[in-house]
């Protein structure tokens, strides 16, 4: 174990793409990982490997838009392990109709759920998740948002997405205001080769969830009074 630190960690969209790579290193490296995941999505990676992790892998069944499974779900984490010290906030949406809308073509229920996923399930996961926290330096609440939540990173592309990940990013932004006693940030993972990212892509997964989990572990040195970073540690724009 790298640093001799075993730590119990509860990842949200843990069922593919970066929350799939994150659950796998982190139980790899023999953390206490819960998985959440929707019960509707694929989740076979994750079945296959709780066959050979079952003792430090928990499934837990979330849909981050129900408030009743996001309150089991933290019922069930504190029953099974009593505490966290690291919540990774991962579950989020970008639309197939918001690849090719603009503003002006919109398609408005795509806005809904893009903020019904990307803004009001990370709350609820803030609400829930947090009581969970040890509080302590050492523990951390980290959002995975997106540059494309930043207001000075203006584009007219994925305006229901972007739109979202800003008020993710504001959702953060008061989260560390209200708190003092863990690390909190707002992250964008890189533009990585995963179903949601893949037109865009830069890096493969791996890369990016190798600077999380330096982040997560304090491996990464961060200034205090940053919270919005890239998955190096590299301050973005807000």
């Amino acid at each position: 174990m790298e640093g001799n630190k075993r730590m119990n960690i509860a990842i949200t969209g843990a069922n593919r793409g970066l929350g799939y790579e994150l659950t796998k290193k982190c139980v790899d490296l023999g953390h206490n990982v819960v998985a959440c995941f929707r019960q509707k999505s694929d989740n076979a990676d994750l079945q296959l490997l709780q066959e050979n992790c079952s003792d430090n892998l928990l499934l837990v069944n979330m849909d981050v838009t129900q408030e009743k499974e996001v309150v089991q779900a933290a019922q069930a984490i504190k029953e099974k392990l009593g505490y966290l010290d690291a919540v990774i906030s991962n579950a989020g949406i970008l639309c197939d109709g918001d690849r090719v809308n603009d503003l002006l073509s919109i398609d408005i229920d795509e806005l809904r759920q893009s903020i019904e996923v990307n803004v009001i399930g990370p709350a609820m996961v803030i609400k829930y998740f947090y009581p969970l926290l040890k509080k302590n330096i050492n523990s951390i609440f980290l959002t995975v948002t997106s540059e494309g939540g930043s207001i000075k990173n203006v584009g007219s592309g994925y305006p229901a997405y972007s739109i979202s990940k800003s008020a993710e990013n504001k959702l953060v932004a008061i989260l560390d205001k209200t708190i003092s006693n863990v690390r909190v940030y707002a992250m964008h993972p890189g533009r990585v080769n995963t179903e949601m990212g893949r037109t865009t892509a830069q890096i493969e997964p791996p890369e990016s969830a190798d600077g999380i989990y330096k982040i997560i572990m304090g491996e990464t040195k961060i200034d205090n009074d940053v919270w919005f970073i890239d998955y190096n540690g590299k301050t973005m724009d807000i």
